[in-house]
């Protein structure tokens, strides 16, 4: 079970971060859950492609995705490609990536 950091609702630093300490092939690490600011989602995305890309941004596979969303694998498959296409990336890596850029200024 994780510890969730920031838990009081009064707490202006409380940003929502679970930290979950875990072994895997003997392996001790943590996993660190951040809460996904679906605000900074590019406003170019439709509410169900942005949904997914929260998704995506929690670590989930499209397997994973279209069970919790109630589609079939291929439809998150071409909900991601869509994604892709309108952001610009070719990858979950730089999809990630442009979303942790900060937005241009003019």
């Amino acid at each position: 079970m994780g510890r969730r950091f920031g838990d009081d609702p009064d707490d202006p630093t409380d940003d929502g971060v679970t930290v979950t300490p875990v072994t895997i092939g003997g392996v001790r690490g943590l996993v660190i859950d951040l809460p996904v600011d679906r605000a900074r989602l590019p406003s170019c995305l439709t509410g169900a492609e942005r949904e997914v890309v929260a998704l995506l941004l929690e670590g989930r596979s499209n397997a994973e995705i279209a069970e919790l969303r109630g589609r079939s694998y291929r439809t998150i498959a071409n909900q991601l490609a869509a994604i892709y296409r309108k952001i610009g990336v070719a990858s979950r890596t730089e999809l990630i990536a442009s979303l942790d850029d900060p937005p241009p200024t003019n």
